[in-house]
C-alpha cells in the first residue's frame, strides 16, 4: 500500500482542522487587538513561515542537483511574474481577511467559516467570465448554497441580512477571486513563493489600515500571542504547506470534500471553546451550505453515469 494514498488525505484533514479551529483563534484575537493589527501580526508571522520552508526547500533541490522552478531574481532583478502574481492575487488575499476578521466582531466563528466557504460555489460562477460554462452540478450547488444561507442567516418573516454576514459575503466573493488568480499565475512561478509575496502583501497592506485605523502595541501583542501564533504559524504556515503536500498525491474530489470539512470544525470549535450556538433552523442552513459547496465540486453527470452503468450491469 502507498503510504502517500493515505498520509496525504490525513495532512489535508489536519489541515481542515487547523483552519476550521483558526476561526476560533481569529475570533479570540479580537478581544485583544483590532482586525487589521491581528491581521497584520499574524501574516507577518505566515509570511515568516512560508518562506523559510520556501528557502529550506530550494537548498534541498540544489544538493539533489535539481534547481528551484522559480528563483526570486532573474537577471539581477525580482522577478516580474513571481511580483505580479503576488500583488494581484496578495490584494485580494488582503480583502478576503480584512472582510472576514471584520466580520467576526458582528458573527459567529462558525457563521463566519460556512459563509466563507461559499467561495468554493462563487468560483465557477465567475469562471464565467473566463468563457468557461457552468455545469448542472453547479446550478446544484447554487440553489442548496442560496437556500442554506437563507436557513442560516435569515429568521422567518424577516428579509435584512446581519451586518456581520454581508462582510462574511463580500469577503467570500475576495477569496473567490483570488483562487481564480492562483490558478491563472501557479502554471507559471512557484506556488510557495507566490504565498509568501502574497501574505507578506497582505501583511503590509494591513499594517496600514492598523496604523490608520485603530490603536497599536507591542502590549496588544503580547496580550493576543496564544492566538496570533496559532493563526500566524499553524492556520497560515503550517496550514498552507500540508495543503500543498496533501493535494499533490490526492485526487482533487477527495481533497475539496476532506478541506471542506473547515466549516464543520469551526462550528465544533466555536461550541466547545467560545461557547456558540446555533439553533436547528441555522442548523439546517450550515447543512445545506455543506451539501451545496460539496455538490459545485462533484459532476453529476458522472454520478449518474455510474448508476445507469450499475443498472445495466444488473439487467
Amino acid at each position: 500500500m502507498d503510504i502517500r494514498k493515505i498520509g496525504s488525505p490525513l495532512l489535508l484533514l489536519v489541515t481542515a482542522i487547523i483552519w476550521g479551529f483558526g476561526f476560533v483563534a481569529q475570533k479570540d484575537g479580537l478581544n485583544y487587538m483590532g482586525p487589521h493589527g491581528f491581521n497584520m501580526a499574524r501574516f507577518f508571522l505566515g509570511a515568516a513561515c512560508v518562506l523559510a520552508f520556501s528557502l529550506i526547500l530550494d537548498k534541498h533541490k540544489r544538493r539533489r542537483g535539481e534547481f528551484p522552478q522559480t528563483t526570486w531574481l532573474k537577471n539581477g532583478r525580482p522577478d516580474r511574474t513571481l511580483v505580479k502574481a503576488g500583488v494581484f492575487s496578495g490584494t485580494f488575499l488582503f480583502l478576503g481577511v480584512a472582510f472576514q476578521q471584520v466580520a467576526l466582531q458582528y458573527t459567529t466563528a462558525g457563521r463566519n467559516a460556512f459563509i466563507t466557504a461559499l467561495y468554493i460555489v462563487v468560483v465557477p460562477v465567475l469562471a464565467v467570465f473566463l468563457k468557461k460554462k457552468i455545469t448542472p452540478n453547479v446550478w446544484a450547488g447554487i440553489f442548496f448554497a442560496t437556500l442554506g444561507f437563507y436557513f442560516l442567516c435569515l429568521k422567518p418573516g424577516e428579509l435584512a441580512v446581519g451586518k456581520g454576514e454581508i462582510l462574511c459575503l463580500i469577503g467570500s466573493l475576495c477569496w473567490a477571486i483570488q483562487i481564480l488568480l492562483i490558478d491563472h499565475y501557479s502554471p507559471q512561478t512557484d506556488n510557495i513563493k507566490m504565498a509568501a509575496v502574497e501574505f507578506l502583501l497582505t501583511a503590509l497592506l494591513s499594517a496600514v489600515f492598523t496604523f490608520l485605523l485603530e490603536t497599536f502595541s507591542w502590549e496588544l501583542i503580547r496580550m493576543a500571542a496564544v492566538p496570533l501564533l496559532y493563526s500566524g504559524i499553524l492556520s497560515v504556515g503550517l496550514g498552507f504547506t500540508f495543503q500543498i503536500i496533501g493535494q499533490k498525491s490526492t485526487p482533487p474530489a477527495i481533497a475539496t470534500l476532506i478541506m471542506s470539512l473547515e466549516s464543520v470544525f469551526a462550528v465544533i470549535g466555536g461550541a466547545w471553546l467560545l461557547h456558540e450556538t446555533l439553533t436547528g433552523r441555522e442548523l439546517l442552513g450550515c447543512a445545506l451550505i455543506f451539501l451545496g459547496v460539496l455538490l459545485a465540486q462533484f459532476p453529476l453527470q458522472i454520478l449518474f453515469r455510474r448508476v445507469i452503468m450499475k443498472q445495466q450491469n444488473k439487467t
